[in-house]
Formats: C-alpha cells, sequence, structure tokens
C-alpha cells in the first residue's frame, strides 16, 4: 500500500512538472505573437503616418489594442532574458526592418558620394527611410498632476515616457514658398496614461496643424500624430523646435531645414598602391562643385599623406585641382582619411591607402676601414651609393640611425637654450649693473636664433675625425653618386664611428662603418732593457741610453716621475724635448742607489700623440759596502778599577795607552762609518784613577757620588771617519773600567746611506778592584801637648797584580772631636805587589787620652779600611830639662791586649827608660806612649 502511494506521488510530481512547462511555453509564444502584433502595428503605423495611423485611417477613437502582462510567466533564466530582451526592443520601438545610416549619426564617417545622395533627397523620401529611434533628452522634471490618478510609472525616471517619430523634423531640398508638412508621432512608452501638450513657438516659416499648447490623453502603448508645416522664404537654413510637456517631464523634438549646399565631388577612396618608401608620390584630382551653393573648405588628411589646397572657396559648376602627396617614412600598408570640412558644419571622408616599399638603392659597400695614419696627417677614400629604381633619390649623411634619436637630441638642445633664456631672464630681474643689462637682449635674440638653427637643422654628419663629403645630394635613376670619407686622427688609438644614409627609397638608413687607426710617434729606446748588474750601495754611477723616432713625424717626449723609492735613486739628465722624424736622442742616468737587494725598475717617457709610452726598463743587484777588522777582537784582559787600558801588557800611570784596529774597506766607492759600543753607559764619562786621587772630598769616594746612570767606559778615537775606497782607516779604543765584572761587548760600525750594524768588532775585559790592607792599624802618638801636631806613618800594602787607588777621607765633624788628623799626601796609586807609606798628622784638641778613627778609601771598594790615632794629650808644653839629674824610680808596666808582641817590646822599651831629671824642675826626653 506505501508503495502505490509513493508511486501515485511520483506520477503527480511528473504531471505537474509537464504541466508548468506547457504552461511556460504558452506564455513564451503568447509575449511573441504579442511582439510580433506591436511590431506590425507599428510598422502600419509609421507607413500610414501621413493619414494619422491606424486610428487616423478609419477615424477611430477607440482603435486601441492593449495586452495585459501581469499573468504572463517566466520561464528559465536563459529564455527569460532571451524573451525580455525581445520584449525590451519591442517596447522602445525597434525595427525589424532594414534602415539607411543617417549621416547625421555620431562617429559615421559619410562619404562624398554618400554626402551627395543624401543631399538628393527630397523631405518625403528622407523621411520615407528607416531611422534609428532615439529617445529625446529631457529638459525639465515636472511634478505629477494633482488629477492624475496613476501614482506608478513603469518607465525609468530618467528617460522620456513618450517616442517622438521621427526624433528629428528635417525638411530639405525646399523652394522659396513651398509649403512642406511632416506629421511626427508621439507614442505613450508607459503602461499607464499621460497626458501631453505640445507647443511650437509661432514663426513665420513653422506652423502647427491642429490644437497648440493643449493638453491632451494618450494611452499606453498607444501615440498621438501632430503636424507641422514649413513655408521657407528663401533656400537657406532654418531651425526650431517643438516643445512637449507631460505631468512628469519636459522634452523637445529639433525642427531642421537644410538648405543649399555645396558638394565636392570627391572620390570615395584613393589608392596610391605600391611606392618608394620615403619618397613623395604625388596624385592630382579635377574637384567640382556639383551642389547648389558656393563652397567654402577646408582639407585635411594625416601623415604620412598630405594634401594641397588646405583650404579655398570654390563656385557652383567651377573645378579645381587637388594634389594629394603620399610620403610615408616607413615601410608597409597605410591608411587614412581625406576630410573635407564645409563651412555649413559637414564632413566628408575620402579613404586614403598607400603601400611603402623599399627600391633598389644601396651603398656598394658597408664598412671602410683606413690603414695606419699618422696623426695631423689625413687619408681619404671613396664609397658610391648605386641608385638602380625609377625614382631620384635624395639622401643626406646623418649621425643618428633613427628619426626618433635625431629628434630626441633636438629637443634636447630646444630644452636647454630654453633653461639658458630663462636662467638670463631671472638675471634680467636682479639689480645687475647696465653693462650686463645691455648685454641680455642680444643673449636672447642669438639664444633664439640657435633655436631656429638647431629646428632647421637636419642633424647630418658630424666628427671631427671622420668628415664625408658631399653630405647631402641627389641621385638620378638608374645612376650613382661617389662620396669622399676623410680620417685624420689626433690619437693614436683606434677610431670607430658609424655614419647613416638617410635616402629616398629605403625605410632605414643605411649604415657606414668607419674603422681608422691613429698613428703616433714611433719612438723607441735603443735598447728596452739595462742590466748593470752588481753595484754597491751609494755608488755614483753614470749610464747612456739612445731614443730613437722612427716615424715620419716629430716626437715630443717628456719623463713620467717614477713613483718608487728606487726610482728616485736615479736621475735622468734630458728629462723632456723633442725628437726630429727619424731622428735620435741621447739620455745620461745618473744613479746613486740607496736600498740594497735585487731591483727591476721600469721608466716611462710619455710621448704626446701616443698612447704607448717609451720604456727603458733597469735592473740590476745593490749589493752592500764589505768592511772587515784587521783583529778578530780587541781583548783588554784584566784591568784594574778606575784604570785605563793603556797597552795590552803594560799601563803608564796618567798617559793612556790604547788597543788599536784597522779598519779595512774592500767595496769599490768610499764609505762613511760611525763606529760606537752599544753595550757601554750613556751617563758622563767614566772616572780614571789619576782623576780620582785628585778628588779629596769624601762624597766623591762613596758609592752614591757615581750618579744613577752608567758611565761610558769606553772611548773611540776616530767615532766617525771616512774609509776610502779599497783602503783602510786606524781606530783606537780606550776602556776605564768603573764596573767591576767582566766585559764583553761590540765595536759597532754604522755606514752612511748603508745601515746600521753593518759589522761589529767583540770587545773583551775584566774590571778587578786589588784588596789593599794596612800594615798598621792603629797610630800610635804617645803623649802629645795640647794642639801641638805630631806625625806618624801609616803603612798601606798591595799583594795583588793590579795597581790600586786610595784616599786618606778627610775628617768630618771636627769641632766635637778630640783631635784633628790630616795628610800632606791623603791619596796615591799604589803599584802591584808593592806598599806605600802615607803620613798622618795629629793635633790634640782636648787634654786627655784621645781615639780619633780615621777613613782609608779604596777607589772601586764598597766598605774602607779603619784606621785609629791614639795619644795622651797634656794640658801644656813640657821644657826641656836644663841638667841631666838621674835618679832610682819605679814604673808601671801596662798590658795591652790586641797589640801584637813587637808593639809590646816597643811600649816596654819606652816605659823602663830611665828619665832625666834636674834639680828645680824635670824634662823627659821620649815619646809619649798612648
Amino acid at each position: 500500500m506505501l508503495n502505490r502511494i509513493i508511486r501515485l506521488q511520483a506520477v503527480l510530481e511528473v504531471i505537474s512538472n509537464n504541466t508548468a512547462l506547457a504552461l511556460d511555453h504558452i506564455s513564451y509564444q503568447l509575449a511573441q505573437t504579442r511582439a510580433v502584433v506591436y511590431q506590425i502595428r507599428l510598422a502600419v503605423d509609421y507607413l500610414l503616418a501621413d493619414e494619422g495611423g491606424i486610428c487616423g485611417k478609419f477615424n477611430s477613437s477607440e482603435c486601441c489594442l492593449e495586452i495585459d502582462d501581469k499573468s504572463e510567466l517566466f520561464p528559465s533564466k536563459f529564455q527569460r532574458e532571451n524573451f525580455l530582451n525581445e520584449k525590451n526592443q519591442a517596447s522602445t520601438g525597434g525595427s525589424i526592418l532594414p534602415r539607411i545610416p543617417d549621416m547625421c549619426e555620431p562617429g559615421q564617417k559619410v562619404t562624398p558620394s554618400a554626402f551627395q545622395k543624401e543631399m538628393s533627397l527630397t523631405t518625403k523620401q528622407r523621411l520615407a527611410r528607416a531611422k534609428k529611434l532615439t529617445l529625446p533628452q529631457i529638459v525639465q522634471p515636472q511634478a505629477k498632476h494633482e488629477t492624475s490618478h496613476h501614482k506608478s510609472s513603469a518607465t525609468d525616471p530618467e528617460q522620456s515616457s513618450f517616442q517622438p517619430c521621427p526624433p528629428e523634423v528635417v525638411f530639405q531640398n525646399y523652394s522659396p514658398g513651398q509649403v512642406c508638412e511632416i506629421p511626427v508621432l508621439l507614442r505613450n512608452r508607459d503602461k499607464v496614461p499621460h497626458l501631453l501638450k505640445v507647443t511650437l513657438e509661432s514663426l513665420p516659416y513653422f506652423k502647427l496643424v491642429g490644437p497648440n499648447d493643449v493638453y491632451r490623453k494618450v494611452p499606453p502603448g498607444l501615440y498621438t500624430t501632430v503636424r507641422i508645416l514649413f513655408t521657407p522664404a528663401e533656400n537657406k537654413d532654418y531651425f526650431h523646435k517643438l516643445v512637449c510637456i507631460t505631468e512628469r517631464e519636459e522634452f523637445i523634438v529639433p525642427i531642421r531645414a537644410i538648405g543649399a549646399r555645396a558638394i565636392l565631388d570627391f572620390p570615395d577612396q584613393l589608392d596610391f598602391s605600391e611606392c618608394p618608401v620615403k619618397y613623395s608620390t604625388q596624385k592630382t584630382l579635377l574637384v567640382r562643385n556639383i551642389g547648389n551653393r558656393a563652397a567654402h573648405y577646408q582639407l585635411s588628411t594625416q601623415s604620412p599623406f598630405s594634401v594641397i589646397p588646405a583650404m579655398g572657396a570654390l563656385d557652383i559648376g567651377d573645378a579645381m585641382q587637388v594634389t594629394v602627396g603620399y610620403e610615408p617614412l616607413k615601410a608597409g600598408d597605410c591608411s587614412t582619411s581625406l576630410v573635407v570640412h564645409y563651412d555649413t558644419g559637414e564632413d566628408t571622408y575620402t579613404s586614403l591607402h598607400g603601400r611603402a616599399v623599399d627600391v633598389a638603392i644601396g651603398l656598394d659597400r658597408n664598412s671602410v676601414t683606413f690603414g695606419e695614419t699618422y696623426i695631423t696627417l689625413s687619408k681619404r677614400t671613396t664609397v658610391r651609393i648605386h641608385n638602380l629604381s625609377d625614382i631620384t633619390a635624395r639622401f643626406q649623411w646623418k649621425a643618428v640611425d633613427t628619426q626618433g634619436e635625431e629628434e630626441l637630441k633636438l629637443r634636447r638642445y630646444h630644452r636647454l637654450c630654453q633653461l639658458e633664456k630663462d636662467k638670463f631672464r631671472d638675471l634680467e630681474a636682479c639689480g645687475v649693473d647696465t653693462t650686463r643689462r645691455e648685454l641680455f637682449p642680444n643673449l636672447i635674440r642669438r639664444l633664439q636664433s640657435e633655436k631656429a638653427k638647431a629646428q632647421g637643422d637636419p642633424v647630418l654628419f658630424k666628427n671631427d675625425i671622420f668628415s664625408i663629403e658631399p653630405k647631402e645630394g641627389e641621385i638620378r635613376p638608374n645612376c650613382w653618386a661617389e662620396i669622399s670619407v676623410f680620417f685624420k686622427p689626433r690619437e693614436a688609438r683606434v677610431y670607430e664611428q658609424a655614419g647613416y644614409c638617410d635616402i629616398s627609397g629605403r625605410e632605414k638608413r643605411l649604415p657606414l662603418h668607419l674603422i681608422g687607426e691613429g698613428l703616433g710617434p714611433r719612438l723607441r729606446f735603443s735598447y728596452e732593457e739595462l742590466d748593470i748588474g752588481e753595484v754597491f750601495l751609494t755608488a755614483n754611477l753614470r749610464y747612456k741610453t739612445i731614443l730613437l723616432n722612427r716615424g715620419l713625424i716629430a716626437a715630443p717626449f717628456s719623463l713620467v716621475p717614477p713613483t718608487t723609492a728606487m726610482g728616485s735613486c736615479f736621475t735622468f739628465l734630458t728629462q723632456e724635448g723633442i725628437v726630429a722624424p727619424n731622428g735620435l736622442q741621447a739620455i745620461w742616468i745618473s744613479f746613486r742607489p740607496t736600498i740594497l737587494g735585487a731591483f727591476e725598475e721600469r721608466f716611462q717617457f710619455s710621448v704626446a700623440g701616443s698612447p704607448t709610452p717609451a720604456n727603458l726598463t733597469i735592473k740590476g743587484f745593490v749589493m752592500a759596502p764589505t768592511l772587515r777588522f784587521d783583529v778578530p777582537t780587541l781583548h783588554f784582559g784584566d784591568v784594574s778599577y778606575g784604570e785605563c787600558a793603556l797597552g795590552l801588557h803594560q799601563s803608564v800611570r796618567g798617559f793612556p795607552r790604547t788597543l788599536k784596529c784597522r779598519l779595512f774597506n774592500t767595496s769599490l766607492v768610499p764609505l762613511d762609518v760611525n763606529l760606537h759600543i752599544p753595550g757601554d753607559g750613556s751617563g758622563q764619562p767614566s772616572v780614571e784613577s789619576t782623576d780620582q786621587m785628585l778628588r779629596l772630598s769624601s762624597q766623591s769616594w762613596r758609592k752614591e757620588a757615581r750618579g744613577v746612570m752608567k758611565p761610558r767606559e769606553f772611548a773611540i778615537s776616530p767615532c766617525r771617519v771616512g774609509v776610502p775606497a779599497q783602503g783602510s782607516a786606524d781606530i783606537q779604543v780606550a776602556l776605564c773600567s768603573n764596573t767591576v765584572g767582566d766585559y764583553k761587548l761590540e765595536l759597532v760600525v754604522d755606514v752612511d746611506g748603508v745601515g746600521k750594524n753593518v759589522l761589529a768588532l767583540t770587545l773583551t775585559a775584566r774590571c778587578i778592584v786589588p784588596p789593599l790592607r794596612v800594615l798598621n792599624p792603629a797610630v800610635w802618638f804617645d803623649h802629645c801637648c795640647l794642639q801641638t801636631p805630631y806625625t806618624e806613618k801609616l803603612t798601606l800594602v798591595n799583594d795583588s797584580d793590579f795597581p790600586g787607588c786610595y784616599c786618606l777621607l778627610p775628617q768630618e765633624d771636627k769641632e766635637k772631636a778630640a783631635a784633628w788628623y790630616s795628610s800632606s799626601v791623603p791619596s796615591g796609586i799604589i803599584e802591584a805587589h808593592s806598599s806605600v807609606e802615607i803620613p798622618i798628622t795629629l793635633e790634640a784638641q782636648l787634654v786627655g787620652e784621645c781615639n780619633v778613627p780615621a777613613e782609608l778609601a779604596v777607589f772601586g771598594r764598597e766598605g774602607s779600611p779603619l784606621v785609629r790615632a791614639r795619644g795622651d794629650v797634656c794640658p801644656k808644653p813640657l821644657l826641656p830639662v836644663v841638667c841631666k839629674v838621674y835618679r832610682d824610680s819605679s814604673r808601671t808596666l801596662r798590658y795591652l791586649a790586641g797589640v801584637d808582641k813587637d808593639r809590646r817590646h816597643w811600649w816596654h822599651k819606652q816605659q823602663l827608660m830611665p828619665r832625666k831629671e834636674k834639680k828645680g824642675g824635670s824634662v823627659m826626653s821620649g815619646n809619649f806612649s798612648a
């Protein structure tokens, strides 16, 4: 049961779909039928327009036909669009009848024959032609009338609700006084009726047949007809307008009467067929004025076509010659129009067509190559232009290959001239002196003349190196022309330039490649490389070379200054000059090398007019000068502190001796040398023993008196000397040592202009301070009288193999001392393995036993031996005894610890010696012990 219900439902759906489709087809057919009926009705009304259409023909006011579209059904989208398009076409008055184009339609080009045919039509013939109906332009929108019952409209508010037919009323080919009549149909395009009022301003020439300025009701889809009468007074143009007003808009139907017209019988087309490119081909036309009015015309066309005359006048029936030229710049087909502009506003178009081709014209060769040409000289050759065509070819030699580049160059030049002109105008506007102000008009005129010259300048070929003669000319048919080409180089290089022959009959300019090589002076050295071999540093050398000119022109030359350090060691005595053709120039070269090693220098002489300089390469090897000493080393041996090395194994006090050596120069150049010892001190010169012994102050014998900087201990004589080539120089070196220890230094030789540390000689020595000792550390003065000097001797012993320098230092703080001491010979030099006695004088200052220390300094030793002077001091001097008195007496023996055996024996002997006494006083003869 359920399946049956489902099948029944499917059958019902199929029936419903088919029914809907059938209704769509019926509705579509009805729409098409309505459109066909409407088109037939419109065509019949248009044919019966003179009689008022179908309604006027049958004199029936109820002959309207209205088709209601409220119940119409639309099919599928594609069908609905086609249906609506056809409907709109029918509603806007579209006609399926063929029509003849109107010459007044915008964008429509009218040929002379069509214009002649159009102007020959009568008013009825023109009206009978089918025209494209256009909606009139709304002049002023109107508000709907209060009595209107239709509040909505189906038409576009921006478009008129009425369609006039014809859209423009035109009268033509009329005679003065003849009455002409044209009916105008005004169809209601809307789906609602509208009130229409037609107004025509009353003029002597135009009248409206029927009620004027009265509203009439026009049903939808139907029309009303008005008639316009035209009575011309003369054969001229008239203009008027028919004003139509509805409740929603106001629009105008133009009225125009076309009077007499001039007609020039130009052909509809003019074909030039094949023509040579860049050649002017002309055709002359005989044109007559076949109209009924004198022609005032202007003729115009577009490049590459031209027409002469451009304007003029031609009476009725007269004829004239019109020349149409065709000068194409490019090959190929070209089409344009020849436009005839009449003074009455009409234009006719004659089609112009031509085809440009290249003809048999060309150069006998495309390139010209000149051989080597010396600068300031010139060469000439020829090129032929062959014209194998039937035209007279005109040629010009240009510098660029296209017309576009030529125009760009001209525009750039014009712009430059304009900028300069504006600049001068700005300067003129500023405050300047009178003299310059007077020059401005002249400058402006000159700029203007240059601008005019630039506009007329064909940019002919112009070059400073290549020249072509003649630059322009003509070649007759089947002839040739000879062109001279000149080459005059200014520099020695390869020149390349292109000239272009712009000639009639060829679209592209014929290129001519010009190649030439400029040859400068051929200046060369007699040899390009000079090998000077091995040379010594700072040697003064001279060489000679030859500059040769193998060319046919003079060769000015100049030396290019060298930029290298080795190059600056060379001096060219002749640095510039001129070598005559096939001549020579000797060049002297001075060389003083200052840099060691191998070298290869390239010197250039620039030659005027030649890009290649004359090159000379000089190479060689600079050797350092060879020096040597006659001894391998200077050995001073052991040297005492403060003693000058006076000899290798001897010394003479006070007269320095030297170690000698000899410096040999084995090179071929003299040398200036400096000798120095880098390891030597940089302070004051060292102090010799003979000088030190004269310094008696305590400060000069102490270490702090030597200063902070190390003293100079070596003396070189001479320290600077000139050694001749392959000669020698004697050198003396003295050493005065003030430093205890071993020496191992070098005597360094610096050579001026060569370098430092060229040669070194080893120096060796050892400085020793001899160990001196005091034989009697204590000096005994026994009994001394107050402020009475007493002298004793101090023995100093040198057991070493070296001499020494000593000094008994002066007493310090004498004001506080109990006794003063001094020495008549406080300092001196003690020889090796010897002794010396130093006298010491004591002068007591206080009564009692005194013990005064004295310091004995040794030159070069840090510490000094201490010596003491002792004695007993009496208050006043004792007078000698007049008589000798002897008596027994006892004495006490004193033992002095720390005194050697000999000293104690001497002391005991003095104590046991008997005294001499005298009555009334006693005097002791002998020494006081202390």
